[in-house]
Order: C-alpha cells, then structure tokens, then sequence
C-alpha cells in the first residue's frame, strides 16, 4: 500500500513539473516572438479603432408618462378596453402596462407615425414621409440595387394603405421592422418600462437628431390617442346616444309649447269644448315631454360623469429635446479593448504554432525510428 501510494505521489509530481516546464517553454516562445506578438496587438488595435471611424453616431430620443392604473378604475378598464381589441385582455395593473408599450410597437400606431411628414434636413422647404427619410438615412436602396421588382429607388409616394401595391407593403415591413427590430436586428424604437413606478420611456435612436425627436413624439401623440379615444368608445357611445335623446325630446318639447301658445293666440280665451279638449291634450303632451325631458337629463348627467371618469389619465413626464447627448464610439476603449484582445489572440496563435511545430517533430522522429 506505502508503495502504491509513492508510486503516485511521485507520479503527480512528474506531472506538476511537466506542467510547470510547458508554461515555461511557451512563456519563452512568446517572448522570443515577442515581434509576431506586437505585430497581431497592433492589428487587432487598429481594427477596434477603425471601427469606430466607420460606426457612425447615433441620437437617442426618449420620452416619458404615465398612465393611471387605479384597479377598477379608469386606467386600468381604459387599458383593458383598448388591449381587449388584441387579445391581450386580462391581468393586474403593471402586466397590463407592459401590454400597452407592446402595443406602442404594432403596426397599427407605427405606420401612423410612418406616413406623418416632417422636412429633412431642417433646413429644407420640402415636406416627406418619416418612412422615405428613413430609407433615405439608413440605405435601403443599396439593398434593393439587385431587386428585379422594381424596387431600386423606390420610395412611398402615397399613404393610403388600402391601395398599396406588392412593392410598397414590401417596403413598409421593411422600414416597420428596421424601427421595431427582429430577431437579425435591433430596432430604432426600444420602449421599456420601470416595473417599480409605473413609468413608461419611448426611446427612439437613429442617425440623424431631428428624426429622433419628431418620432419619440409622434410615437407617444399616437398610442396616447389611441388609447384613450379606444378605452372610453363605448362610454362615448352612450353619450353620444343619450345626447342624441335630449336634443330629440328638446325639440319635440318646444314644438308642443309653440302650438299651445299659438292656439291660445288664436281664441282669445273664448274657448269651445272641443277647444278646450285640444287644450288639455297640448298641455298633456307638455307635461309628459317635460317629464321625459326631466330623466333624460339626469341620464345625460351620469352618462358624462361616467364617461369622464373612466377617460384614462395619461400625461407626459419628460420630452426629448435638441440637442440630444449623441452616442459616440470611444476611442480609447476601442485601443485598450483592442490591445487586450490582440495580446490573448496573439498568445493563442504563437502557442498552437508552436505546440503544431513540436507535434510534427515528434511525428519525424517516430518515423525514423
């Protein structure tokens, strides 16, 4: 038993020592190479640093609100209303925050934004869809130069999405997907939300400072009038309807008085049976137009009572405004990211050489043995 276990200690030693001599060997190969080495640093530094030359600089837009999110009340019934229309009923109050900035990101609120016009550069006079100044920024035509649809210069000449043809509902998913990102690439619009306070931020980043800020702000105009016009629509409704009613028996109501009158005008206060009974029928009717006059006031009262509050708080926080803080490449981390990554790539590459140069002499050597 004592024997075996030297046996292995002494074996294990062999092995640290081993070990110890390789890290050796290859620490001197990489010293002696120490050329190759700087030369591989150098390159991969000027890589990093290229990169950022080329990386062109972006403007981050972001907005932020609120909406109120009392259970049972008007934010959370507006919320649950507006999201019912998606299949995306149901759930607590900050589950149904998180469906409302999905919602931020349909097709339904960004192609609204898409076709709203805006002048770029600033200094221009002539107006154009967002969505053509951001085929313009970000190049879609050099993508589309091999296209045999009839897709090379195209740009959106139109709004009404009914009437697109095959190349331009080509074109909107193209640009829908460059603003919301897929799974190939980031999108422009990056909507988040602070689970905590219940606050929402719309940021939008793109190229170009003016294209940022009018976005993040058509973005917001948008989902808010959405939201709100499609949370209360079936209050409106029955406003609506019941304001319809009062302005009907309103009418009908000074119509009967008009008559009553008149036909007092008329007889001078000498009245026969028969005029007496026409009398008493006027008044009748009167009466019972009052009555319904009377009710359908008070309805009208709680119908505006209930539609206003159930009408959705959604407010502003912070807005985007020129100038934005542009995102810039760093120059410096770019070199010491690039040094750190040239050394270890550089060390790998002298290693395996080496460790591929010791393999192939061992191999000659079998063979002439």
């Amino acid at each position: 038993m004592n024997e075996r276990k030297q046996s292995n200690v002494f074996e294990d030693e062999i092995t640290i020592r081993e070990l110890i001599l390789t890290f050796q060997y290859y620490f001197r190969c990489v010293v002696r190479q120490w050329i190759i080495l700087g030369i591989i640093v150098a390159v991969v530094t000027g890589l990093f640093l290229l990169k950022t030359f080329f990386t062109p600089i972006e403007y981050p837009a972001e907005l932020t609100f609120m909406v109120s999110q009392d259970d049972g009340g008007a934010g959370f019934n507006g919320v649950s209303a507006i999201l019912g229309q998606f299949g995306l009923g149901g759930g607590k109050s900050s589950n149904n925050l998180s469906k409302v900035l999905k919602l931020s990101q349909s097709r339904k609120i960004i192609q609204r934004v898409l076709f709203e016009k805006m002048k770029y550069p600033a200094y221009s006079s002539k107006e154009d869809f967002i969505a053509n100044h951001i085929i313009n920024v970000y190049d879609f035509h050099e993508r589309w130069e091999e296209d045999t649809t009839g897709m090379v210069n195209f740009l959106f000449s139109q709004d009404d999405l009914k009437s697109f043809n095959r190349n331009e509902n080509k074109a909107l998913l193209a640009v829908y997907n460059k603003v919301i990102g897929n799974e190939h690439q980031k999108g422009l619009f990056r909507p988040s939300l602070d689970e905590t306070t219940g606050i929402m931020k719309l940021s939008i980043v793109t190229e170009n400072e003016q294209l940022s800020v009018k976005m993040a702000n058509l973005i917001y105009q948008k989902l808010s009038t959405f939201y709100v016009t499609n949370s209360i629509v079936k209050h409106q409704q029955t406003y609506d309807l019941i304001s319809t009613k009062v302005d009907s028996i309103l009418t009908e109501l000074r119509i009967k008085e008009s008559s009553l009158a008149r036909f007092k005008d008329s007889h001078f206060g000498l009245l026969s049976r028969k005029d007496k009974l026409q009398e008493a029928r006027l008044t009748r009717e009167i009466q019972v137009l009052s009555v319904m006059y009377s009710e359908v006031v008070k309805n009208l009262e709680i119908a505006d009572f209930t539609l206003k509050s159930n009408t959705p708080f959604i407010e502003e926080i912070d807005v985007p405004i020129a100038p934005l803080e542009p995102i810039v490449e760093s120059k410096i981390k770019a070199i010491v990211f690039g040094i750190i990554v040239g050394f270890f790539l550089g060390v790998a590459l002298i290693v395996l050489r080496n460790m591929y140069k010791n393999i192939m002499l061992e191999g000659v050597k079998k063979t002439d043995v």
